[in-house]
């Protein structure tokens, strides 16, 4: 079993015990999305898993936070509808297995990111989307 499985909903639960979310969306510029950006530095066992919102570019980050800049390129999006978190990680299965062996395309493995709207993440309705830079295969 993939350990993110676990880990990173455990680590969505702790931000939200915490206070963390309440913190980050104080920040917010805008409100349409909670994300979890996945920096993977080459897809091994290992990733750095952050839980972020976007911000105003003056916005001082919090004591404890850190700014960071989501860089530009060609993104792939991936629309997904359900209750969290198996929603997201049965799409995940999906773009790994199905998106990236059938199409033109190859992650860059800089980062992805998981974007949350607001709403009850457990409704058979709830909204987010799996955001992958990507490159075309050679």
């Amino acid at each position: 079993m993939n350990i993110s499985i676990r880990t990173i909903p455990e680590f969505w639960d702790r931000c939200g015990a915490d206070g963390t979310l309440e913190k980050l969306l104080e920040l917010a510029s805008d409100r349409t999305y909670i994300l979890g950006i996945c920096r993977s530095g080459g897809g091994g066992e290992t990733f750095d898993y952050s839980v972020a919102v976007p911000c105003k570019a003056d916005a001082a980050a919090p004591e404890g936070f850190r700014r960071s800049t989501v860089p530009g390129g060609t993104w792939a999006v991936f629309p997904c509808l359900g209750p969290m978190p198996g929603a997201i990680q049965d799409l995940w299965r999906r773009v790994v297995s199905e998106f990236f062996p059938t199409s033109g395309w190859k992650p860059t493995l800089e980062m992805d990111i998981e974007a949350y709207t607001d709403g009850n993440t457990s409704s058979e309705d709830y909204a987010s989307e799996i955001w992958v830079p990507v490159r075309r295969k050679d």
